[in-house]
């Protein structure tokens, strides 16, 4: 079974007040076409950062997973914070680097790259 998180930004979230992210909000157009691909996925809500919380932990323990893929948008934020994220909950993150990009620029992208070869571990950075 695949597990995704959907990223939700809501109205009242500090990502909208302070940083001023207006993209991916409930329903949106962002949302449903990151998840027409595989519309058997397991979809879950993500309104930060990190996908990882205590369900997906529970989650990911109940199914045995020792080892998991990481992509998405921003690699320099949501990619980076989930990959250390389970890296410290035990989990060995593999961080899927062409499947990953930046919204802001390629630079942040590789930069980011380059820190979790560090944080995590080059050899899980693919």
């Amino acid at each position: 079974m695949l597990l995704r998180r959907a990223s939700t930004t809501p109205p009242e979230s500090l990502y909208r007040k302070i940083i001023h992210w207006h993209r991916f909000s409930p329903g949106s157009e962002d949302v449903d076409f990151a998840f027409s691909v595989r519309p058997d996925a397991l979809v879950i809500d993500k309104p930060r950062y990190s996908c990882v919380d205590e369900f997906l932990l529970a989650t990911l323990r109940r199914w045995n997973v020792t080892q998991a893929d990481v992509c998405g948008i921003d690699t320099d934020i949501c990619v980076t914070k989930t990959a250390v994220d389970l890296f410290e909950a035990g989990i060995v993150p593999r961080v899927l680097s062409r499947l990953s990009a930046s919204c802001r620029d390629s630079e942040l992208r590789d930069a980011a790259l380059q820190i979790l070869r560090r944080y995590i571990g080059a050899a899980q950075v693919i």
